[in-house]
């Protein structure tokens, strides 16, 4: 075991629902029913530390995915929220700034709670900048959601 925290240690207060890997794979976010996201660096000593810039939505947070692209690692990285109530939101991380809300999908949310979102492995970048990816939902509404997003350049 490389490092252990629970509630008494840091970082989530209520059941913890997924996890994904930032692509240089320096990083991962955990996401939970306490409605944060919380981004996690391995540190050089291999420790896991918390950052300090924690992401709190509006309801549970079951579901995350990490959009990979050439610009993508532990500093700079898009993330997709799956929440309980059906909403998929996507977030941009930066160590400067931390946390932004990019967009609601509203348009593609589910009736119940987000089981799964995946972006593909594909993305569409021009100059390194990403121009649109797809992303797969899941929900306990028994639907299966593809969504091609377009990013403004």
């Amino acid at each position: 075991r490389v490092a252990f925290f629970n509630s008494k240690t840091g970082g989530h207060n209520r059941i913890i629902w997924d996890a994904a890997w930032i692509q240089d794979s320096k990083a991962f976010v955990t996401v939970a029913r306490d409605q944060k996201a919380i981004l996690w660096k391995i540190l050089e000593d291999n420790t896991v530390q918390p950052h300090e810039k924690v992401l709190t939505l509006d309801n549970p947070i079951t579901s995350v995915d990490i959009l990979f692209s050439s610009q993508s690692n532990h500093q700079k990285f898009i993330s997709v929220f799956g929440l309980e109530n059906g909403k998929i939101e996507l977030h941009e991380f930066s160590d400067e700034t931390g946390w932004t809300a990019l967009s609601l999908l509203e348009k593609c949310r589910h009736t119940a709670t987000v089981n799964r979102v995946r972006f593909s492995s594909k993305v569409g970048e021009i100059d390194g900048r990403i121009e649109r990816a797809s992303l797969a939902s899941c929900g306990v509404d028994k639907a299966v959601k593809l969504i091609e997003i377009k990013f403004e350049m």
